[in-house]
């Protein structure tokens, strides 16, 4: 089907299955609720969702591994777990997302990557073509189709949630969405204030008389303030920080990553304006 494409009637016999599946739900809600409460219907359903998301969590997670040489470091269990432990989530209150990107990353490895060609399969799938094109990105810029695409993606994650408070209420309420809430807020804010007050601490020799618990709460007693009263100013600053290290030191380059960050350039910025004032 690959090299020739789909006959006119293998084409109508997928488009009726798609068809039934995509219309009998709707059409019949109440024995489709009654099938979902069975056992049967249980496991399918979870099937449904949890092959995809697994297969693309678990190629994501075993790149990130692959580039940073953490397979050393990193037992088997604790992997497995950590694709679950994503899996699991993305399942519940994620499923049509979760699905979605599932099915396109085996659509894409099928295609472009011989998912089910035993002779011709390489350990290459859609993680590593998309590691490639963010490191030719950043060498290059965006084109400008490529620039349409990211806003329009932007767009939706912005306006979506806007658009749809009730549901990210009540998602934000779960235990699984307080978390990653508090997540997505924790994490850029924790590396912004802790790159912060590290230069501090370089800057005026205090690492000796600083113990580094002392340290660690000292950046997690601002963190978790700037999360919680000024979360979109925290969470944009974070952003900022993360993408300017990312662009000019290196942040994800283990052969060229440095020492310098955002905060050395803020300092030297600083210092030459104190010499030479504001342009």
């Amino acid at each position: 089907r690959r090299e020739r494409g789909l006959s006119v009637g293998e084409g109508a016999v997928a488009g009726v299955v798609a068809g039934a599946v995509l219309v009998v739900p709707a059409a019949c809600p109440s024995s489709w609720a009654a099938a979902y409460k069975s056992w049967a219907g249980f496991v399918a359903d979870w099937c449904a969702r949890g092959f995809p998301t697994f297969y693309v969590v678990g190629r994501g997670l075993d790149e990130i591994v692959y580039t940073y040489d953490l397979a050393e470091d990193l037992p088997y269990r604790i992997f497995l777990l950590s694709i679950l432990g994503l899996t699991v989530p993305a399942c519940w209150y994620i499923p049509r997302c979760a699905v979605t990107c599932g099915a396109l990353a085996l659509a894409y490895d099928y295609y472009f990557h011989g998912l089910c060609d035993v002779d011709s399969r390489t350990e290459e799938c859609f993680a590593t073509d998309l590691r490639r094109w963010v490191s030719l990105r950043r060498e290059r810029g965006l084109s400008v189709g490529e620039g349409a695409v990211a806003g329009v993606v932007a767009g939706a994650v912005l306006v979506v949630p806007a658009a749809c408070p009730s549901s990210w209420a009540a998602a934000y309420k779960s235990w699984a969405g307080f978390v990653a809430d508090w997540c997505a807020r924790g994490f850029p804010t924790f590396y912004v204030v802790g790159r912060g007050l590290d230069e501090i601490v370089y800057t005026y020799d205090l690492a000796e008389d600083l113990p580094y618990r002392i340290f660690l709460l000292s950046i997690l007693g601002l963190t978790v303030p700037a999360c919680w009263y000024i979360p979109r100013c925290a969470v944009t600053c974070g952003a900022l920080a993360l993408a300017y290290d990312y662009y000019f030191h290196g942040l994800c380059d283990v052969d060229s990553r440095t020492e310098e960050c955002f905060a050395t350039d803020l300092r030297r910025w600083v210092s030459l304006r104190r010499e030479r004032g504001l342009s």
